[in-house]
């Protein structure tokens, strides 16, 4: 009875651990998203900026405080209390605002690559299918050249070309196996899950994409962007400097030709921050466009490289064709649809890059 309840006590914890298994391995896009968010140590660390730029907000503050006190005594400040008591807050505001912002497109670029990496390990297994499906095409060719070598109406070369073929495109398989692998191996990278876990993704149904605008883009671009933000932040601040230098010192003081100086130079970072985002929006905008277009040629060719590869192996079943024109058909086929997967993923995950370039939320 003893032996029994401890057969039936074990039986069940492999149940659960089955089911517990089966669980951990389940992964949707949401999940995966979250994960890489909350897991990925780049979030802490753009946690920890914030409440360092938090920290360092107080601190400038009490700072001034007994700045402004003892200015209001004396009248006098060191230079560099002096532009502290005048600019520190405003620098330390800046600060604190970029550092949000940054967490912000942490956040955002962590999403992204949730995205990519999901998307990728879907793209590759679908590309392990396909490969299966090629090596069974060459298989079915193999088996087409011994009939037909029995019958008489080919050459023992056709049956070696065909057994050739077939060892091809199994070395194919096998890369695309460890490709597929690889891929698995980036998602729990990038979730925070365990390396080896299994990885049972969900089959995600591409959304729709709307235009793209480039004006739009553009405006959101030069509106939103981490780097636009930080150089406008910082071009304000030398205007500050240099408004306050000439109202307290003659253009001869080095305090006075240090601000000109440096809003110059925060002038000129600002129109090459401006011209980079511009470049960059302009060239996603251009692979966006091109891509809609391989995508619909690609798709074409597929439906006539499908029809013509049938076509082919009737004609050599039939004895009127030949290997090379079957394995010629069989070949494009292949690359045709392995363009064809990979244009699919890479247009939607092009237009997520958009989103990003133009810091629009990528969820």
């Amino acid at each position: 009875m003893r032996k029994k309840r401890l057969i039936l006590l074990m039986a069940a914890i492999l149940i659960v651990t089955a089911g517990f298994a089966t669980a951990v391995g389940t992964l949707t896009l949401p999940q995966a998203i979250q994960m890489a968010q909350s897991e990925n140590p780049d979030a802490e660390r753009s946690d920890l900026v914030v409440r360092r730029a938090e920290l360092g907000y107080d601190q400038v503050q009490s700072a001034v405080y007994d700045l402004q006190n003892i200015y209001n005594q004396t009248g006098s400040l060191p230079l560099n209390e002096f532009k502290m008591l005048h600019l520190g807050p405003l620098e330390a505001e800046q600060a604190l605002v970029l550092a949000q912002q940054a967490r912000k497109m942490t956040q955002n670029r962590l999403a992204l690559e949730a995205w990519q990496s999901y998307i990728g390990l879907l793209k590759a297994r679908k590309n392990l299918r396909l490969a299966e499906m090629s090596l069974d095409r060459a298989r079915e060719m193999k088996r087409l050249a011994e009939a037909a070598l029995e019958a008489g109406t080919v050459a023992k070369s056709d049956v070696l070309g065909a057994e050739a073929q077939v060892a091809q495109e199994e070395a194919r398989l096998y890369a695309a196996e460890n490709t597929a692998n690889t891929a698995e191996l980036t998602l729990n990278m990038t979730t925070g899950r365990q390396l080896l876990l299994p990885a049972d993704v969900s089959e995600v149904e591409l959304p729709t994409i709307g235009e793209v605008h480039l004006q739009d883009g553009l405006t959101q671009a030069l509106a939103n962007r981490l780097e636009i933000i930080d150089a406008r932040g910082k071009l304000f601040l030398k205007e500050k400097a240099f408004n306050l230098a000439k109202s307290y010192f003659q253009d001869q003081d080095i305090f006075y030709r240090e601000a000109e100086l440096e809003l110059a130079e925060a002038r000129l970072n600002m129109d090459e921050t401006e011209q980079n985002i511009r470049f960059q929006v302009h060239q996603l905008h251009n692979s966006f466009l091109v891509l809609e277009k391989q995508l619909a040629a690609l798709e074409q060719s597929v439906t006539y490289a499908a029809e013509s590869y049938r076509l082919a192996s009737l004609r050599y079943e039939a004895g009127i064709g030949t290997q090379v024109d079957v394995l010629t058909a069989r070949v494009t086929l292949s690359e045709l649809e392995s363009q064809l997967l990979n244009a699919k993923y890479d247009h939607y995950l092009t237009y997520l890059q958009w989103l990003l370039a133009i810091g629009r939320a990528v969820e």
